[in-house]
């Protein structure tokens, strides 16, 4: 290793510390990644689905007017450098789940900011192979990010320029000063967390409310299944190539750990076969725990005593969505002093 300063050290490449990394880079910052590839993270198996429409009450998602045109962008910046697609625009069949919830659909689709998310409606028994009868609606600004995919990419390009250290962290070996950092021989202005569930086990950041959430998803064979949109009707169906599906997802508070199970895989192949009338088969079984958190919002900052020491976490299951926005929303709290919005600053919370 050649260069022994940075001005970043970050710990963790799952889509929060890769695109941090990137942004970072982008304003002229040094950085070096620690980071041991975990194939069971939330990032590695995550469906990176794009959705504008959250929750009962059918409310745009947060940030979403700001936070999508960005990540397209971004996403675009990085497909161009790489020569590879990581995002794809395709649209999201919601299917009704009673005529309550057509009615609650076709009010929202009146609603003012609304009219650029909320396509045509579908018929009852659109597509043969497809259990709709209340029928369905077509979303717009929808797709998804092959996270994997961009992560691997990413890391390859750490690897050549000597920026990654494939090793678990250790906080033994962390060392502070007043103003810099130091691990092993590495030093740097600032060490930044983006551990994701691993979270839980950093010492300066205990108090934080995470509500961590371990999710299960099935990999399937549907060769008679379109693969020209998302379904989502409680569970989703992502199209992924080759007649391959990504069915997901359960959440589980209680057993937090990568081990799936078989409750999960009875409940998602029978959810499945409640929406999908033709044969298909189940290639892989995956788990992995969400960085969730109470109420929803990421955290986001710098530790209020230790300023050389920051967080950014808890992206949930919108990261392919916000990664891009506030990681450059962060970068230019971090390079230029410029104030964190307030329902991300981990200042509010005690310590």
């Amino acid at each position: 290793m050649n260069q022994s300063h940075f001005d970043f050290i970050i710990v963790g490449q799952g889509i929060a510390g890769t695109m941090l990394a990137h942004f970072l880079t982008e304003n002229g910052k040094s950085v070096f990644v620690i980071d041991k590839h975990n194939p069971s993270s939330s990032s590695n198996i995550a469906a990176g689905i794009i959705h504008p429409i959250t929750g009962r009450r059918l409310v745009k998602t947060w940030l979403f007017d700001e936070a999508y045109p960005f990540a397209r962008s971004a996403y675009s910046t990085l497909e161009k450098f790489f020569s590879e697609q990581f995002f794809k625009e395709i649209p999201i069949i919601e299917i009704y789940t009673s005529i309550k919830n057509k009615n609650d659909w076709m009010e929202r689709s009146t609603s003012p900011g609304y009219e650029n998310l909320i396509g045509d409606e579908l018929p009852p028994h659109f597509n043969p192979s497809i259990e709709a009868p209340f029928g369905a609606i077509k979303l717009k600004s929808t797709g998804f990010l092959f996270i994997k995919k961009l992560i691997e990419h990413y890391r390859k390009i750490l690897k050549e320029k000597n920026q990654l250290l494939e090793e678990e962290f250790n906080f033994s070996e962390l060392r502070l000063e007043q103003q810099k950092v130091f691990y092993g021989n590495i030093e740097a202005d600032k060490i930044i967390f983006c551990e994701g569930y691993y979270a839980y086990r950093n010492p300066f950041f205990k108090s934080l409310p995470y509500q961590f959430a371990k999710g299960e998803l099935l990999i399937v064979k549907c060769e008679g299944l379109t693969e020209d949109y998302i379904i989502n009707k409680n569970i989703y169906i992502q199209p992924i190539g080759n007649h391959l599906f990504r069915i997901g997802s359960t959440f589980n508070w209680d057993n937090l750990n990568d081990e799936p199970t078989d409750d999960a895989k009875e409940k998602l192949a029978d959810q499945f076969s409640s929406i999908i009338k033709i044969p298909f088969r189940i290639q892989a079984h995956l788990a992995a725990v969400r960085p969730t958190v109470k109420g929803r919002r990421p955290l986001i900052g710098t530790h209020p005593y230790q300023k050389q020491i920051g967080i950014f976490n808890g992206l949930g299951t919108k990261g392919a969505l916000l990664a891009p926005y506030l990681a450059n929303h962060f970068t230019a709290h971090l390079v230029n002093g410029t104030k964190l919005m307030k329902e991300v600053e981990i200042e509010k919370y005690d310590y």
